[in-house]
């Protein structure tokens, strides 16, 4: 016969009264990763975004961005978070806009897309359009 289980711990609350000190750190240490990590989910959302919208492959991205494909799948998997060099060279490669706020009580960032209209759309087209697609090559 097994063990009876262990209750689980409930969230919420009307059970932070049940919060040892151990549990209370171990969750202001997720919201302060959380907030962390919006910078990485914030580029994964808007390299993603960008990629999808002008159908373009990661290679391709690489080369208008001016790194190898593997650093566009961690950007875009939210596992790396970006330095701000690094969010430089995609916004003046690409024409999305990052705005960062940072408070007291945390970080917030946004990010926009460029308008179809846009130089660096018009660039990262032209570049794309020479480059054929591994799918998409003459026999």
């Amino acid at each position: 016969m097994s063990k009876p289980r262990k209750p689980r711990p409930r969230y919420g609350p009307q059970y932070e009264e049940d919060f040892g000190p151990r549990t209370e750190a171990q969750i202001s240490r997720r919201l302060r990763r959380t907030q962390y990590h919006a910078l990485a989910a914030e580029v994964e959302m808007a390299l993603s975004t960008y990629r999808w919208k002008l159908t373009l492959t990661q290679e391709q991205l690489a080369d208008i961005l001016g790194v190898k494909q593997p650093q566009v799948a961690r950007l875009e998997s939210g596992v790396v978070t970006p330095t701000l060099q690094t969010l430089l060279r995609i916004s003046q490669c690409t024409g999305i806009e990052f705005a960062l706020v940072i408070t007291p009580d945390g970080m917030v960032v946004t990010s926009a897309l460029p308008g179809a209209e846009a130089p660096e759309v018009k660039r990262a087209l032209e570049r794309t359009a020479a480059t054929p697609r591994p799918g998409n090559r003459p026999a």
